[in-house]
């Protein structure tokens, strides 16, 4: 989605993990994906894996702890949007 010098933004599609887990099915992830076209790729935030959408991450280390400061002391504002299909039914809490 976006490129710099400093930064890359990938839209993750649910399914694939952010980092990759332990198990060997689930070495894919966009970071994996990402350090095979740029070795010093690192993770900022993840996202869980059902979950899609946007995610940052630093390409050198200055970004990278410019950008966990910026998470750190919530700078960054996050947004979460649902796509809802179908008819919605009202349940009780509790």
């Amino acid at each position: 989605m976006y490129r710099d010098d400093q930064i890359v933004v990938v839209n993750k599609p649910a399914g694939l993990l952010s980092v990759p887990g332990k198990p060997p099915n689930h070495r894919d992830s966009a970071l994996s994906r990402l350090m095979a076209v740029e070795s010093q790729t690192r993770v900022v935030h993840r996202l869980d894996m059902p979950t899609s959408g946007l995610m940052v991450f630093a390409l050198n280390a200055d970004s990278h702890r410019a950008l966990n400061q910026q998470f750190q002391n919530r700078m960054v504002n996050k947004e979460y949007i649902a796509e809802v299909w179908g008819k919605l039914t009202h349940q009780k809490e509790g």
